[in-house]
């Protein structure tokens, strides 16, 4: 349009007489010098537009853990925006660095075929550039087969209800929590022991160190306690949370649940 404007002008000054005839001898010169500085603008524009913006990313790091002792070497498992494994170091812990946005992490192993969940995944958001700190815990090592799910109809069971009976024999149990806006968040309490002879020797520790965790929070008490209708998590003693704010301890502590935020209704230090 630039070049074209240009063009036209030039060729209503020839039309207009000799004063406007005198005034186009400057009119090739011009035309060129117009063309060339679409084509400068041009250039500039592309190689503005090449240039990639840099997506904001969060840094996220934790400890891997099964019935309270670090595992070394384990996978991690992240699904979202752009899929990522990353391997635990010796000592438990990962780290990686990921786009903002909501995510599904889990601890992973692998097989000749396929890859397999070691615990629970959690669903987390982050919606600002910020270091996150998130544990995993690796289902202890028990078995389940002799546990049968008996349904009401005799139809066989959901695949929730699978879930439900895996995690109950591994001393585990979750709630789902979505957020108004869809996203499923979701309780997970562990450590529990009201499976009769499911924790004994080796799986013992695990009755000894209860935890939740929900979106970005991880708690750790001596006793915890979901419950579903008021939105509530309780600890009592030598409670220990983790969340955006930080480590807090207290001897017991209330949380109400709620779009992914965890407020505090009463904490007793």
């Amino acid at each position: 349009m630039f070049v074209s404007d240009f063009e036209g002008h030039s060729e209503a000054n020839q039309a207009t007489g000799p004063h406007d005839t005198k005034m186009c001898i400057g009119g090739p010169p011009l035309k060129i010098w117009a063309t060339s500085l679409l084509i400068l603008l041009t250039s500039t524009t592309t190689l503005g537009q090449a240039q990639p913006t840099s997506q904001p990313t969060f840094h996220i790091s934790g400890k891997i853990t099964q019935s309270g002792r670090a595992v070394p070497g384990i996978w991690v498992t992240f699904e979202g925006a752009i899929p990522k494994s990353v391997k635990g170091n010796d000592s438990g812990f990962y780290q990686a660095d990921l786009p903002l946005g909501t995510w599904r992490v889990f601890a992973s192993g692998f097989n000749e075929r396929d890859r397999y969940e070691l615990s629970r995944p959690r669903v987390f958001q982050v919606n600002k550039a910020r270091k996150v700190a998130l544990d995993l815990f690796v289902r202890p090592a028990v078995g389940c087969g002799g546990v049968m799910i008996l349904t009401s109809d005799g139809r066989p069971p959901t695949r929730e209800q699978v879930e439900q009976k895996n995690e109950f024999c591994a001393g585990q149990e979750f709630f789902p929590v979505p957020s108004a806006d869809g996203v499923p968040f979701e309780v997970l309490i562990g450590g529990l022991c009201d499976p009769p002879g499911v924790f004994h020797g080796i799986n013992e520790p695990p009755c000894k160190n209860e935890f939740a965790t929900y979106n970005l929070l991880t708690m750790r008490a001596d006793s915890i306690v979901y419950r579903p209708t008021e939105r509530t998590l309780e600890a009592n003693g030598n409670v220990v949370v983790t969340d955006e704010s930080g480590e807090t301890k207290a001897r017991s502590m209330i949380l109400y649940l709620q779009d992914g935020r965890a407020v505090r209704m009463h904490q007793d230090r």
